[in-house]
């Protein structure tokens, strides 16, 4: 296998060490050189990076919400200077803004193999029929960039069916595979077997409105008033966004004295909260890629209570491993957990279902060879 050099473009160190650093790691002992794009700080530490001699870029006008067409315009143009200096063989870009205009600059420059990976949809390709004018136009001008830029693309992953069929309806002129998730570390993520002797509920990701975190804000003040006992743990940062204050308002009065409320905030120590919840609960309102928390805690053998939305429901086997949920108020979620609480040997067995699809589907190693594979086999 021929050796490449490959700029990999993302939107934050954060993500990057979430996300891709497994993958980063296996191009780079297979000999492949790897330099990486994506916002950071000087706070932010790279050592990570450092470690495997990857080159980590910044990029000063990335941002990771809002649509602002100066910004934006800046941040091409820092996109298109970076690709001219690096000169890779190969460009990959994650998540939708450092897709958009990365294949533009690459498509420019010539640059003959251009990937992107969309994990999810997003909240402004689920607003095309919005009925606010502002919300509807930036969500058209959205999808028309997309549809353009992924054009561009050589090839195009995707995490899920339903985005398969969406980016192909769009009229997508590229070739896209469905990668079926970015995988888990079946090794360091292992089962647990004990659950908590009192029924406790889980949440991963960003604390915000498109998540579906009011869902269990309901939930938690609708279970204090049956006075039951139950624990909750969120694990995520709030989204930086003005829309997201009266969330985050709400949030802080509804776990304040409360202590069957624990709030970890970002959360590196992954296996000791899967350790403390009995089921993980995830009422996105969007399209997501195929989450990655559901793996982690379909790899730990927690069941999943999900919303129907594309990358939660084709994960899901409704009452194998967990539920979906059409309806996502509190109360239909509050009677998938009593069921669960009430009856032990089929949360065990739920639990023993998820590990198994875990194995089955979500290796962390497959998932990077079949990565390596798009990334790579191009001549």
């Amino acid at each position: 296998m021929k050796k490449r050099k490959i700029l990999i473009i993302g939107n934050s160190l954060r993500t990057a060490v979430l996300f891709r650093y497994s993958l980063i790691k296996t191009l780079v002992e297979n000999g492949h050189c790897v330099e990486l794009a994506v916002k950071y700080n000087e706070k932010t530490s790279i050592a990570a990076f450092n470690k495997l001699n990857v080159k980590v870029h910044n990029l000063s006008f990335m941002r990771q919400y809002g649509f602002n067409p100066i910004i934006e315009l800046l941040l091409i143009i820092e996109i298109f200077i970076l690709q001219l200096k690096v000169k890779p063989d190969v460009v990959f870009s994650y998540f939708i803004k450092p897709s958009i205009w990365s294949m533009i600059a690459s498509k420019i420059l010539s640059i003959k193999n251009r990937v992107s990976m969309i994990e999810g949809r997003g909240s402004y390709l689920y607003n095309i029929d919005n009925k606010k004018k502002l919300i509807k136009l930036k969500s058209k001008v959205m999808q028309i960039l997309i549809k353009f830029s992924l054009s561009l693309s050589n090839r195009v992953i995707v995490l899920n069916d339903d985005d398969k069929k969406y980016f192909e309806e769009l009229g997508v002129k590229s070739n896209i595979y469905m990668l079926d998730g970015i995988g888990v570390d079946l090794v360091n993520y292992t089962y647990i077997k004990v659950f908590p002797k009192i029924m406790s509920v889980g949440f991963i990701g960003r604390l915000s409105e498109s998540k579906g975190v009011h869902n269990i804000l309901d939930l938690i003040e609708y279970a204090r008033a049956k006075n039951l006992n139950w624990k909750f743990y969120f694990a995520g940062d709030f989204e930086d966004s003005e829309k997201n204050l009266e969330l985050k308002k709400r949030f802080l009065q509804v776990i304040k004295g409360n202590k069957n409320v624990e709030w970890f905030g970002f959360c590196d120590d992954i296996d000791t909260f899967f350790k403390k919840i009995s089921i993980l609960v995830l009422p996105s309102k969007y399209g997501e890629g195929l989450p990655r928390s559901l793996m982690e805690s379909f790899a730990f053998g927690r069941p999943v209570i999900g919303s129907m939305s594309p990358g939660i429901a084709g994960a899901i086997d409704d009452g194998i491993d967990g539920f979906r949920l059409r309806d996502l108020n509190h109360k239909s979620i509050y009677n998938k957990i009593l069921l669960l609480e009430n009856n032990f040997n089929l949360l065990q067995q739920m639990s023993k279902n998820a590990r198994y699809k875990a194995k089955k589907r979500f290796s962390l190693n497959q998932k990077n060879i079949e990565q390596i594979q798009i990334l790579i086999d191009y001549d």
